[in-house]
């Protein structure tokens, strides 16, 4: 199917596919990069492949559009992919999911469309309204081989997770992206796949987390290769910017700063004070970065936090002991560049330390420390989570103190 409002010279081809025995690679028939495995260099996709179709989303449906043009990856393409000597493409293209089958979703899209004559507030709600019904997300595919996966936003879980929890995505945002005239509606928070030209795990994790920032704050856009620009822009420990080999956290704060954000960085040494830092600041829709280690290597990471998992029901203190409502923080859910969007990550106190133990799609456990943990804050927050945390409960200590003595002196008043 073509886009009817174009002319022949220039259509945009867009394809619709039942999902019905077909997967996601067979539809987009990806070359396999040398010197890598088929199922390593897709493992994102296939992993994307299998988060739409599972329930409660059951896409049906993808339609593919076959030239798009993409801000972050026309960005990395004019600062490095372009220089090369091998001729890489400027456009992407462009994955759509629907819970509809092929032949409902021809209907209500050419349904929609003919709404236009009936105002545009009508249509803009019907558009909204199909879009919360059917619409699971996008991806966006580079044509990179082995690292094809762009800027993806799709539906977070639902709230429900079956197993004593909450889920909350309080550091989603919404997308609009348009798709044969209709404004399509998306809450979620983009991820993407390091490509190790432009970005990696760091670089990525920030974009992630600047994605949410930027509605905040109504602030520009960063790609990723503005974020390695500017992180690389005086400082090179690892050598030249690109390709990249990572960034410090001198450099990550860095291209915080640069941005126009205020970087707070936390040494995650107090289980109780990070399980905090992480509660308040996902609660308050800033999504967080996780720097963490490989225990017992000189493995680092980082990923992005876009939700938690809190327990349902809260244990009430039994004793006098200020009770912090982190306490009910059981999971955090990443995005992590290696694997996919949405990935659980259980947390656990070890020693005095905070642990993740993070399961991956293949069904393994990794089990990482928490080292440091990145917000990017608007500049006039003068104070860090820290020490708001810190701060409010000796407050409420205080408070507590004040109220004690009162009932003490009231019960020996009244003798």
């Amino acid at each position: 199917m073509v886009d009817p409002g174009g002319t022949a010279d220039n259509r945009q081809k867009i394809d619709f596919h039942s999902t019905g025995g077909v997967s996601l690679l067979d539809i987009l028939k990806l070359p396999n990069p040398r010197f890598v495995t088929a199922e390593e260099a897709q493992k994102q996709l296939s992993y994307i492949d299998e988060y739409v179709r599972r329930a409660p989303f059951d896409c049906k449906t993808i339609v593919v559009e076959q030239h798009y043009i993409d801000r972050d990856y026309i960005e990395d393409h004019s600062v490095f992919y372009s220089k090369s000597l091998y001729p890489y493409p400027n456009f992407c293209r462009r994955v759509h999911f629907f819970s509809l089958d092929k032949e409902q979703l021809h209907e209500q899209i050419h349904r929609i469309r003919d709404l236009r004559s009936s105002g545009e507030e009508t249509f803009l709600r019907q558009c909204t309204e199909f879009s919360r019904v059917h619409y699971v997300g996008f991806a966006v595919i580079k044509p990179l081989p082995g690292c094809p996966v762009g800027r993806t936003v799709l539906r977070c879980l639902p709230e429900e997770s079956g197993k004593g929890y909450l889920r909350k995505f309080h550091c989603s945002c919404n997308y609009d992206p348009h798709l044969l005239g209709v404004r399509l509606t998306i809450s979620g928070l983009a991820f993407q796949q390091q490509d190790l030209g432009v970005s990696a795990c760091a670089t990525t994790a920030l974009w992630t987390s600047l994605q949410r920032a930027r509605q905040l704050e109504q602030s520009g856009i960063a790609t990723p290769a503005q974020i390695t620009i500017r992180a690389s822009q005086y400082a090179l420990p690892f050598g030249r910017p690109m390709p990249s080999e990572g960034l410090s956290l001198d450099q990550m704060c860095q291209a915080v700063q640069s941005l126009g954000y205020s970087p707070s960085l936390h040494r995650a040494e107090v289980f109780e004070i990070t399980r905090g830092l992480l509660f308040s600041s996902i609660s308050s829709g800033i999504s967080p970065v996780l720097i963490m280690n490989l225990p017992g290597s000189d493995i680092n990471h980082a990923v992005a936090a876009a939700g938690m998992g809190v327990a349902k029901l809260s244990q009430p203190s039994t004793t006098s002991e200020i009770r912090h409502r982190s306490k009910d923080l059981v999971a955090i859910y990443v995005h992590d560049d290696r694997e996919g969007p949405y990935l659980k990550a259980t947390i656990r106190k070890h020693q005095t330390k905070l642990f993740i133990n993070l399961k991956l799609p293949s069904g393994k456990e990794e089990t990482w420390e928490l080292t440091h943990i990145l917000i990017p804050l608007h500049s006039k927050i003068r104070l860090s989570f820290a020490q708001l945390y810190t701060a409010g409960l000796d407050l409420v200590s205080n408070v507590q103190s004040f109220a004690r003595h009162k009932l003490l002196w009231l019960h020996q008043a009244r003798r």
